[in-house]
């Protein structure tokens, strides 16, 4: 399963790029997406976060809860292919300069 998620990584970080390249209109919706995931995760952190210590449970136990969201971890899984993907393209630029 880790190899598998590997790879899907790494597939989804080449066909960034490729929208990249081949659709340059794609970038606005990359970065748009980047965007709202970024705004997402960080509510999503902060609303469990605040309902730790709102609750007065303990954090380094309850706060796990936050892995059961569906959306933290799409926007999370995004945030981390998009990065990839812009590390690639800033090599790619400095390969070509």
């Amino acid at each position: 399963m880790t190899i598998f998620v590997g790879l899907a990584a790494l597939a989804a970080v080449f066909l960034l790029l490729l929208a990249h390249w081949v659709l340059p209109p794609a970038r606005y919706w990359i970065e748009g997406l980047a965007f709202v995931s970024a705004y997402l995760f960080g509510v999503i952190a902060a609303v469990y976060t605040g309902n730790v210590l709102i609750n007065g449970t303990v954090m380094m136990t309850d706060i796990h809860h936050i892995f059961l969201n569906p959306l933290f971890l799409t926007a999370g899984a995004y945030l981390g292919v998009y990065a990839m993907y812009k590390i690639a393209l800033a090599w790619w630029k400095l390969w070509r300069a």
